[in-house]
């Protein structure tokens, strides 16, 4: 590893590792046009998550192996929803790239940036500036304002909204201090129980494992999808009306058994309740303290399960005055320097090209998860893990900047072919990236294709295919692209 990938991998691995797994980074040329070093960031992460899934594994009584992470197929996956195919046609994302979403100048000249990305997010925005959703129309409507001012207003109404801010005004910013003082990848005992020891007939790390997930684009559903492709079995819940984003939902239901569930409503809670206390994780990426006032927050699933392991994603932490704040991708990158830094300067930001935040964030809570599974069979107890889209993208400001003087090696689809993968489904032949961990005797897979959302009853379901039901992909030379679907 060199030195970037060293501090990150170092810093995300806070409990013994088995030693007897071997390690091995392919350093291939960056594919990320940025000034900061997202390729390595994304190395890193990937390290740490498949050194401690193959300590896991080797715990339970599976051989060492070989992990491997590529570093310019690490960056693809931070897109991995750009090079996603249904019977070799490109899904389109071009939904997320609405007119409210982007960056706008105030009157005071400091830039902002909305996501509407769900209409009512969107509606919020429109109403508030007294503008349809047109370009021209909601750049006049913003230069009436001051940007901190607009920044404070349109939170309280919740929506998605951030003044661009440096790195240095973000380290003084009372969230920013809050997110520096703790972890990326913060664990906390919840509650005392005796040890759960793993079962010891293991085919894969996670495999009897049950976990659900109960989160939305992106970061939730790719930390219960990477359980997924670990071994465990996942239930997908989401509400039956709820805004969705498909080709993000689809992209991130590998593995997974997915389900309709309303949690508010007497059977849907009483099921919720039942599943959690048969599950070993749970993962949710609900509003800070929503899931407390319809009592499945922490420490109340704890009484219920008291070896449950659960974990709670969202924009900007779970301490400090934005706590309760909406965001995605987009702002944490603004409000943290990044898109600052990409673009060279505050008055010209610029997204980085990648869906960093999200996908790093689902890999970093799933790989707490692993720790804190890994705690609870040695010492016992449930156990709670935060992960936040803004802390997570502190760690890539935390890097030194790209080195300039080495060469990028941009993505071109012809460039995937090792990396791209089919799997027959119900929706048809999925093309789509192969998992960025390689395991030599463990390798990732998905055994259910991706599904569209209430597909299945809320029931588990034993894994049990013995090999990877995917394979190389056979449609290269048929793919039908729309375009760059990389985040800009």
């Amino acid at each position: 590893m060199n030195s970037a990938q060293r501090s990150i991998y170092d810093s995300l691995t806070p409990d013994e590792l088995d030693q007897r797994n071997q390690l091995e980074i392919a350093q291939t040329p960056p594919n990320i046009d940025s000034p900061l070093a997202v390729n390595d960031l994304a190395v890193g992460v990937f390290a740490a998550m498949g050194m401690t899934a193959a300590s896991l594994a080797t715990d339970r009584g599976l051989p060492p192996q070989q992990v491997r992470v590529d570093r310019w197929h690490a960056g693809n996956t931070l897109n991995s929803v750009a090079w996603h195919f249904q019977n070799g046609w490109q899904l389109d994302i071009h939904v997320v790239h609405s007119a409210i979403n982007g960056f706008f100048q105030s009157r005071d000249g400091r830039h902002i940036i909305y996501n509407g990305a769900y209409p009512h997010l969107r509606q919020i925005i429109l109403d508030f500036l007294g503008c349809p959703n047109h370009k021209e129309r909601i750049t006049e409507a913003t230069a009436s304002y001051d940007a901190f001012e607009l920044e404070e207003s349109l939170s309280k109404l919740g929506a998605c909204i951030a003044v661009v801010r440096s790195a240095e005004e973000w380290a003084s910013h009372e969230q920013g201090r809050h997110l520096a003082s703790v972890p990326a990848v913060e664990i906390v005992k919840l509650a005392d129980s005796e040890p759960r020891p793993f079962s010891t007939t293991p085919t894969r790390p996670l495999s009897g494992l049950r976990a659900l997930d109960l989160s939305k684009v992106l970061a939730g559903p790719t930390l219960g999808r990477q359980l997924a492709e670990h071994g465990a079995q996942v239930i997908h819940l989401r509400h039956p009306y709820q805004d969705l984003i498909y080709p993000f939902d689809i992209e991130t239901s590998y593995g997974k058994i997915n389900s309709y569930l309303d949690f508010t409503r007497p059977r849907g809670r009483e099921r919720l309740l039942e599943l959690a206390r048969e599950a070993d994780v749970f993962a949710q990426g609900y509003r800070f303290g929503a899931m407390e006032k319809n009592g499945f927050g922490p420490h109340d699933l704890a009484r219920e399960n008291p070896h449950l392991v659960y974990v709670q994603l969202n924009a900007y932490g779970f301490g400090g005055p934005w706590a309760h704040r909406h965001g995605f991708e987009q702002l944490a990158q603004s409000v943290t320097g990044a898109a600052a830094i990409n673009g060279g300067s505050l008055s010209n930001p610029k997204l980085v090209p990648a869906y960093m935040n999200d996908y790093l964030t689902g890999f970093l809570g799933a790989l707490g998860a692993m720790i804190a599974l890994r705690r609870r069979a040695r010492e016992g107890g449930a156990w709670l893990v935060n992960v936040s889209l803004a802390r997570t993208c502190q760690l890539a400001l935390d890097l030194p900047l790209r080195d300039p003087g080495e060469a990028l090696r941009p993505t071109q689809h012809e460039d995937l072919g090792p990396w791209l993968i089919d799997q027959d489904s119900s929706l048809g032949v999925l093309t789509r990236l192969k998992s960025p961990i390689e395991y030599s005797e463990t390798p990732c897979f998905a055994d259910i294709a991706a599904t569209a959302p209430g597909t299945h009853p809320p029931e588990w379901r034993e894994v049990t295919q013995p090999k990877p039901p995917h394979r190389p992909t056979q449609m290269l030379d048929s793919l039908e692209l729309l375009g760059n679907m990389a985040l800009h």
